[in-house]
This record gives structure tokens, sequence and C-alpha cells, in this order.
């Protein structure tokens, strides 16, 4: 987590995509030496709890506990959303002009279209964390 004195012991909780939680477990050793981590639990069903700093990665939510102020937050996350939506308007717009798509080269539409669906997927994560964040 963010803004964390380095070495500070951390609890952390995955939430696994339902029928990963097994196979998770069985590296959770491995897990917890390379992240640094004091204690670790596996819960396919984990909720954030107060204080709680959560990121989303792909079909595993990961929880850790007792690191964040969550008013600052919430501020960082809707900083971010409205960075990130802002991305999202200018590839709209460029790629929603005839003369952009018709005129560029190919490769430059078709990087445009891949920042696009990158700042897509950026937004979804952080509306997801938000939701996490209550």
């Amino acid at each position: 987590a963010q803004g964390l004195p380095p070495r500070q012991p951390l609890e952390v909780t995955l939430k696994p995509a339902p029928g990963r939680a097994a196979a998770i477990l069985e590296q959770t050793h491995v897990i917890k030496h390379l992240a640094g981590v004091s204690a670790l639990s596996v819960n396919e069903d984990a909720q954030r709890t107060p204080g709680c700093a959560s990121r989303v990665m792909g079909e595993m939510v990961i929880f850790v506990h007792d690191v964040i102020d969550e008013g600052a937050e919430r501020e960082r996350l809707n900083k971010e959303l409205k960075r990130v939506e802002k991305e999202i308007s200018v590839c709209e717009k460029k790629l929603g002009n005839p003369k952009f798509t018709d005129r560029a080269p190919a490769a430059v539409v078709a990087e445009n279209r891949d920042r696009l669906a990158d700042y897509q997927q950026n937004r979804d994560a952080l509306l997801q964390n938000l939701k996490e964040l209550g």
C-alpha cells in the first residue's frame, strides 16, 4: 500500500475467484515471504473492513488491513478517476472523428483504440476499488 513505512508487518487477505482458493493456499508461504507479509489468509467470501486498502487484480481482490486513511484514499481514487475519464473522453473524441480515423495511419488509429481500452479497464478497476472502499 502507498505511504507505508518500509518493513511494516502487513496483514493481507486474498479474495480469489471462486474455485481458486485451494491453488492459492498452496502458494501462501511463497507469497508471504516475497511480499513481506506477517499474516496472509485466503477467503473467497472476504469483505473489506475499515482502514483496509483493497486492490482489484484481475479476478482477485487483495485486502491489506489497517493501513489507510479512508477519506484520503477515496480522494486519491476520485482524483485518479477524473484524470482517467478525461483521457477516455479525449480518446473517444479522436476516434469518433472521421478525419482522424480516415487519414491517420492504421497503426496510429489502433494505438489510440488500445489506449482507450486501457483507460476503460483502468476506470473499471478504479470504480471497483471505490466500491470496495464503500
